[in-house]
């Protein structure tokens, strides 16, 4: 199946104004693809562990948003939880997906 609205539609490399922040705890984990994907491209990132920063984002942690448990990502305006949604989104923001069919690299 393929569910095209479950993740934000990125905007491409031109808007990269915005650091992205990985709320994750202090080793790669289910982080680990994100952050091979944003270190592939050469981004710059910032990785987000102690209790008081998740406890700001994820909900299973007190906070009042959309997002349950680490990993969280927040780029600009996005906010994403869970590995898949993640590397789906950086996927399409950095890229990744260039010069692929979009139904057989998100299969």
């Amino acid at each position: 199946y393929h569910f095209p609205n479950l993740v934000p539609a990125p905007t491409k490399l031109t808007d990269m104004s915005e650091t992205p922040t990985i709320y994750y705890w202090p080793f790669c984990g289910r982080a680990g693809a994100p952050i091979f994907m944003l270190e592939n491209k050469k981004v710059e990132y910032e990785v987000k562990s102690e209790m008081k920063d998740l406890a700001k984002v994820a909900t299973a942690f007190g906070a009042s948003a959309d997002t349950f448990a680490p990993p969280i990502m927040k780029w600009g305006d996005s906010t994403l939880s869970q590995s898949v949604a993640i590397a789906v989104f950086l996927g399409n923001k950095l890229e990744f997906d260039k010069g692929f069919d979009q139904y057989k690299v998100q299969g």
